[in-house]
């Protein structure tokens, strides 16, 4: 037991001299090039493997300063839990339940250059969900429907075939990488699925999902 806590004392040493805490990411921020925003961004992604040693995660840093972020100045400062219009429970940020943000202000509104539909599990939690954010941050082109067997109509009789596709990594999908400019251009919905492995099996099997374009990553 003793060596035990040893170990974890030189490892816990190791990490407040590169300044790094207790999860292993850098504690320290570093600045994002984006325009008149003046935002900060820490290097969540930058862990420590099982000897205490930082892994460089440059490429993926690199990449989040290139992006043009909008300011969050108003969302760190909100400090208390606001009522959701709809339903009337309190939350921090945006109402999971009824997916609405709570703020006045401070959410931004991204238009995204594709439809997207999400087919939720009932089952999954909603308060748990990264697909949530997406909904409240692209109101206009993001729908999510929690359901079982009540799947709705992703694709009409009047649109074309490659135009709406299922991304989900099935043995004959269509890798995005061999794909067309073409092709790419052509997308105009995806579907994604957010449930378990074992409930996708029910998803796919359906006519409505079934019968789209599968493509992976």
């Amino acid at each position: 037991m003793a060596g035990i806590w040893e170990s974890r004392t030189i490892r816990r040493k190791k990490r407040e001299e590169k300044g790094l805490n207790k999860t292993g990411h850098y504690s320290s921020e570093i600045p994002i090039g984006t325009k008149g925003a003046g935002m900060h961004i820490d290097q969540r992604w930058s862990k420590v493997d099982e000897s205490g040693e930082a892994v460089d995660n440059e490429d993926r840093l690199a990449f989040l300063r290139k992006l043009q972020l909008a300011p969050f100045d108003s969302l760190e400062a909100q400090t208390e839990r606001l009522k959701c219009k709809g339903c009337m429970k309190s939350s921090k940020y945006w109402c999971y339940k009824c997916m609405l943000p709570v703020v006045a202000e401070g959410v931004p509104n991204v238009p995204l250059p594709v439809k997207v539909v999400v087919v939720s599990h009932p089952q999954e939690k909603k308060s748990k969900s990264s697909i949530i954010p997406a909904k409240i941050i692209a109101p206009n082109d993001v729908e999510v429907h929690h359901t079982v067997d009540d799947i709705p109509q992703l694709r009409g009789k009047d649109e074309p075939y490659d135009s709406v596709v299922v991304l989900f990594p099935a043995e004959g999908a269509t890798d995005i990488n061999t794909m067309t400019e073409q092709e790419l251009r052509a997308i105009k919905k995806v579907v994604l699925i957010d449930s378990t492995w074992s409930q996708t099996r029910h998803y796919i099997r359906s006519e409505q999902i079934r019968s789209l374009k599968m493509v992976k990553i």
